[in-house]
C-alpha cells in the first residue's frame, strides 16, 4: 500500500471516528443522561410544574429543546433559512402549559428532529468541515 492510500484510510477512520463520537454525544450517555431515559415514566402530574428556584415548568424546558433542536435541523437542511428571534422564538410563553398529549407530542418530535440531525451526520456524503 502507497503512503497516499494508508494516509487515505486514516481519514476515512478518522471521520467515521468523529462522526460517531458526535453521534454518541447527541444521543446522551456521555456527558449527560439519554433523552429518552430523562422523560421515561416522568409523572404526568409534573409537567407544568416549576422546581424551585426554575423560571420553567419540565415541559417549558422539553419544549425549549425541542425548538432549539428544530432550528438547527432546519438550518442543516434548509437553504433559504432565517433564524428565529432570540431568545423569544426559542421558548413556549412564560405562562403556557401542556396537555399530556402535547407533552408526548414535544418528546417525539424531539426524538424525531434528533434522528433526522444523526442520520445527516452518519452520511458519509455529508461534509463535516462544510
Amino acid at each position: 500500500m502507497t503512503d497516499a492510500g494508508a494516509w487515505g484510510e486514516d481519514v476515512m477512520d478518522r471521520d467515521r471516528t468523529l462522526r460517531d463520537h458526535l453521534i454518541g454525544l447527541l444521543r446522551g450517555g456521555h456527558a449527560h443522561m439519554p433523552f429518552a431515559e430523562a422523560v421515561a415514566n416522568f409523572p404526568a402530574e409534573a409537567i407544568n410544574r416549576r422546581p424551585p428556584r426554575v423560571d420553567y415548568t419540565f415541559w417549558h424546558l422539553i419544549e425549549h429543546l425541542r425548538i432549539t433542536q428544530a432550528d438547527i435541523l432546519a438550518y442543516l437542511t434548509q437553504a433559504d433559512y432565517t433564524a428565529p428571534e432570540w431568545p423569544r422564538d426559542y421558548w413556549p410563553a412564560p405562562d403556557a402549559t401542556a396537555t399530556a398529549r402535547e407533552w408526548d407530542a414535544s418528546i417525539a418530535a424531539f426524538t424525531r428532529d434528533l434522528e433526522a440531525i444523526v442520520a445527516i451526520l452518519d452520511d458519509p456524503a455529508t461534509d463535516l468541515f462544510g
